[in-house]
């Protein structure tokens, strides 16, 4: 039986740390690690740590000297024993079956498995029936630049041998987009799972939901290292890339603000590819037409 490492780096989430924890513990697939890794909270999160460490001894608790995300990431990495790793945001939670379910995938044939988020709610479902779709690291990529999967480091279990202790880019903002692409190319097969295994919080406070010019200018340059790796080792037509682009300058709007980001976005429309974008992605980045909707959206968005 395959032991899965779960990372929880954790910073100041005090009053959704337990509902996180919990979640964890009460996996229907048992054979885990926690590791529970505060990044020099604050707050009364450590209180947490040291009871939940007490309750259950697959638990591991380590304190640590803020460094950011990536760091916390890569410290729990290095003391991870298990032969798969899976990362979970301490405001977030996980369906009490997901890594059950993702083992159960990734047993057809050793790879990478990922899930759907799912907007956090207080209802919890009995998920069993779901779609598994199958990825070369080129239709992984292509589904990617079609907006259709994300780079997201949580959600994704990935075979330790894949991971160093240093993989996460230090210091850096959008460290997931910077970082995931490379496990990717090098994994044989790549399984999405459809069902939303993933609980995902809306949370004001975390770095996805503040800005700053230095968060648009790192996920701006974690987006380039990404498609010049994939114009690099992949034969993805132009289209197909400079729509991702578009989405992505569409984003550095919405957080900067800067309407030289929406300028940029709209000159790249005539280049754009349509074709088997989602009805929702369509209709972003067909707004990008009227300057006026989309900040129109952008403002109701943001009150």
């Amino acid at each position: 039986m395959e032991k899965v490492s779960i990372i929880i780096p954790i910073f100041n989430t005090y009053n959704y740390l337990e509902e996180c924890i919990e979640s964890v513990i009460k996996q229907s697939y048992t054979n885990i690690e926690i590791i529970l890794v505060n990044d020099g909270s604050t707050d009364n999160s450590a209180f947490l740590c040291e009871k939940y460490v007490k309750l259950d001894d697959r638990i591991h608790y380590y304190s640590k000297k803020n460094g950011g995300l990536s760091d916390a990431r890569n410290y729990g990495i290095k003391r991870a024993t298990g032969d798969y790793l899976f990362f979970l945001d301490s405001d977030d939670l996980i369906q009490y079956n997901t890594i059950e379910i993702m083992i159960n995938t990734m047993s057809r044939n050793k790879g990478i498995v990922l899930c759907c988020f799912e907007r956090f709610t207080d209802d919890y479902n009995d998920i069993k029936r779901f779609k598994i779709k199958k990825f070369n690291p080129c239709s992984f990529f292509e589904d990617i630049l079609k907006l259709n999967s994300s780079t997201y480091a949580c959600g994704v279990l990935i075979p330790k041998e894949f991971l160093n202790e240093n993989f996460f880019i230090k210091n850096r903002y959008y460290e997931d987009l910077s970082s995931m692409y490379y496990i990717y190319s090098k994994c044989n097969v790549i399984y999405k799972i459809s069902a939303g295994l993933y609980k995902y919080r809306i949370n004001p406070n975390s770095i996805v939901h503040t800005s700053n010019r230095r968060k648009v200018d790192d996920y701006i340059k974690s987006v380039d290292e990404m498609i010049d790796f994939i114009k690099d080792n992949y034969n993805i037509s132009r289209s197909i890339i400079e729509t991702y682009r578009c989405e992505v300058l569409r984003s550095c709007y919405i957080m900067s603000g800067d309407e030289e980001y929406l300028n940029q976005a709209k000159e790249l429309l005539g280049n754009v590819s349509f074709k088997k974008l989602s009805l929702k992605n369509k209709i972003k980045i067909f707004l990008l037409h009227s300057k006026k909707l989309t900040k129109l959206i952008i403002k109701l968005k943001n009150s």
